[in-house]
């Protein structure tokens, strides 16, 4: 739902940017916590979980950042 609110501030790479990075970045978080972490997912439950909250936060900020709509309606043009 929070993910509707800020995609169509987004352009189309960006989109495409943001839902590849997630993945990409979940996995990353997963294979540590889980692999070189050694954790069960009883007890690196929290651990991964805010971990997955953070990555979410930063991804979505930073694409927000690089891939932002241009609005047309807000240039003012001399």
């Amino acid at each position: 739902m929070l993910e509707q609110l800020f995609l169509k501030y987004l352009s189309k790479k960006g989109k495409i940017f943001y839902f590849i990075g997630q993945i990409i970045l979940f996995t990353i978080w997963a294979i540590i916590v889980f692999k070189v972490l050694n954790h069960s997912l009883n007890r690196g439950e929290n651990l991964f979980f805010i971990g997955l909250i953070s990555i979410w936060v930063v991804w979505t900020g930073i694409s927000l950042l690089f891939f932002r709509k241009k609005d047309s309606n807000n240039i003012i043009s001399e």
